[in-house]
């Protein structure tokens, strides 16, 4: 009856719409194309894998760089800055300005910084050419070229602009092949039990704020604390 088939379509279109996430990765596993997603959900799980990227690449480069250097963003080679002026003083600008956003200066680095950074030739060959070298084995050009493609898809989603099946497939791919070259490097460096179970990467709270990077550390117990504070109006905030 009408009312039977009401249900019917309803419950279908409530099962379509659920961890289309999972769907996606499904599908992957499946070979189905990524055309036949919806844009939407392929956009947004494009961006997430953006955001994972960019995170797992400031990780490497604090890693590295931090246990040379403290104020890393100050080195030089050969008297001059390794840095270009944009890097060694709007990291920092933007950090003090924003703390809460941005606990090291690092984490104010877009994806174009953070390429600049991890390409830079001397900088490659010492710190950063080890942990990339799964995903790049030709080397530091071979890894400019590939995470450069990456930065007209990052920009177009982050203005809420259209991108290609193929950007999609270039987003999920090259990402992908950085991280799982990363993690690999920290398995021959014994700290691949940092992240042997989900992890923590940001906290958001209701007035619009993100925490991340040094604010969410685990303390001896494993846990990260998180401090509520009541606001003046008895609801609570992450701190």
């Amino acid at each position: 009856n009408d009312t039977l088939w009401r249900l019917i379509k309803s419950g279908w279109r409530a099962t379509q719409s659920t961890s289309w996430r999972a769907n996606i990765n499904r599908g992957k596993r499946a070979g189905m194309p990524l055309n036949s997603y919806d844009t939407d959900a392929l956009r947004a799980h494009c961006k997430r894998v953006i955001e994972n990227l960019e995170r797992w690449l400031r990780r490497l480069i604090d890693d590295e760089l931090s246990s040379v250097q403290v104020n890393y963003l100050d080195m030089t080679n050969a008297s001059s800055p390794v840095f270009k002026k944009a890097i060694r003083e709007d990291l920092p600008a933007k950090a003090a300005a924003n703390p809460a956003r941005y606990p090291r200066p690092i984490d104010a680095a877009t994806l174009d910084d953070e390429i600049a950074i991890i390409t830079n030739d001397m900088l490659y060959q010492r710190y950063f050419g080890e942990a990339l070298k799964i995903a790049f084995p030709e080397g530091r050009e071979e890894c400019r070229t590939f995470l450069a493609r990456l930065i007209e898809p990052r920009n177009q989603l982050y203005h809420a602009n259209a991108i290609s099946v193929r950007q999609a497939e270039q987003v999920i791919c090259y990402a992908n092949d950085v991280i799982d070259s990363i993690k690999a490097y920290y398995v021959t460096q014994n700290r691949e039990r940092e992240y042997d179970a989900p992890t923590i990467v940001e906290v958001r709270d209701g007035f619009g704020r993100s925490f991340s990077g040094p604010t969410l550390l685990r303390d001896v117990t494993g846990c990260i604390p998180i401090q509520l504070v009541p606001d003046p109006h008895g609801c609570g905030e992450f701190r």
